[in-house]
């Protein structure tokens, strides 16, 4: 087998502990705040919070915002993680106060067999999560897309050895169903957990080189659940992808790719990553996060759909996507190379609007942080 996908990210920042001390200088002029999210009775001093997946009931009334959380403890003497749970707060006031409710995963410690023999020691993480309302499937109400994936000291991510996980439950606050690891990719996860339902190459030519999905952005609309995904190569994110299902996430179909690498290089960017779908009175947007050589996440680009059904989004003339909006990262407080994205919304968050997260060296050990922008998608 080859050599399998990893992604070094923080590990030898935090294992140093280099992440900074202090807070942020107060904005100028002309940068833009938004207002903090920390639901009530959350620990944010151990990493954090982070990708924000918005939901609301069909009447409008409750709210719901699933987010990574990130907790330190066990044999690692980080300051900020390696754990990431997946954990779930509720609004009754359209975003204006939050308050946690528990975990929908929990992230833990495991050994698991290596390609080459070995056995490795890390944890297994819940990142990413996307909470998705279907009030047409009795019992089933509330769907959770997750990417679980290994971690560990010496290769950090490691994509290719995880899956995007499912769960449901007929209310975020009860029980929740046994996880069902859904997609998979061409050869991996590797055995043993090749046990994936399904493996989204095989339902497409284009897919075939892919090796490992995440990123889950889910939507429920006229009877069609749909999800975009994005789509890694072995130099990280390729394209952004949406799939769907007609019964309620039984069995799934490829619909088309959104954007690709060469639709973030028309815009000055390297790619495209973190997307989320959502609506605003009849229209349908993608929102999604471009990176560049100097900043991970450059806030988050608004595009509108054109045919949702065709997984086709509105472009110029030329081909180029056409951008409705771009809200931007906070400019002060928000490190350089991490910067902020990976936002969601959900148009009966009033008070919040699109919710952000944002990383900050500087105000660790609470380094990553979720904001209310407080804007709509429109911006009407």
């Amino acid at each position: 087998m080859d050599k399998v996908l990893v992604f070094p990210f923080l590990a030898a920042l935090l294992a140093t502990g280099a992440v900074g001390e202090g807070a942020p200088a107060p904005p100028g002029p002309s940068e833009v705040r938004y207002e903090p999210l920390v639901p009530e009775g959350e620990i944010v001093n151990q990493g954090g919070l982070y990708d924000p997946s918005l939901e609301y009931d069909r009447a409008g009334k409750v709210g719901w915002l699933a987010y990574s959380a990130i907790r330190n403890g066990g044999q690692y003497g980080f300051p900020v993680g390696p754990y990431i749970h997946t954990h779930l707060a509720r609004t009754a006031d359209g975003g204006r106060t939050w308050r946690f409710v528990g975990a929908a995963n929990r992230s833990g410690d495991e050994a698991i067999p290596y390609v080459d023999g070995t056995v490795l020691r890390g944890v297994w993480r819940y990142e990413v999560p996307s909470l998705v309302h279907d009030p047409d499937d009795p019992g089933r109400e509330w769907k959770l897309f997750t990417h679980r994936y290994f971690w560990t000291e010496k290769y950090d991510r490691m994509p290719a050895y995880g899956w995007i996980a499912y769960r449901h439950a007929s209310d975020p606050a009860g029980n929740w169903s046994e996880e069902v690891p859904l997609f998979g990719a061409g050869p991996f996860p590797p055995p043993p957990y090749d046990q994936t339902v399904v493996r989204l190459n095989a339902l497409h030519p284009t897919l075939a080189k892919v090796v490992a999905y995440t990123e889950p952005g889910a939507l429920y609309l006229d009877g069609v659940l749909y999800l975009s995904l994005t789509a890694l190569s072995r130099k990280g994110p390729e394209r952004i992808i949406l799939s769907a299902s007609r019964d309620h996430g039984r069995t799934w179909e490829f619909l088309g790719t959104l954007v690709t690498r060469q639709d973030a290089k028309a815009l000055g960017y390297r790619n495209f990553d973190g997307s989320s779908l959502a609506r605003e009175g009849d229209r349908t947007f993608l929102l999604v996060t471009p990176e560049s050589k100097t900043t991970m996440h450059d806030g988050t680009l608004i595009v509108e759909f054109s045919d949702l059904k065709r997984a086709e989004l509105k472009r110029t003339v030329s081909g180029t996507l056409n951008v409705h909006r771009h809200l931007r990262r906070q400019t002060a407080p928000v490190s350089k190379s991490l910067g902020a994205g990976q936002s969601d919304y959900d148009q009966y968050n009033a008070h919040g609007g699109v919710v952000m997260p944002q990383a900050d060296f500087r105000a660790a050990p609470q380094l990553f942080q979720l904001f209310s922008t407080r804007q709509s998608l429109t911006g009407d």
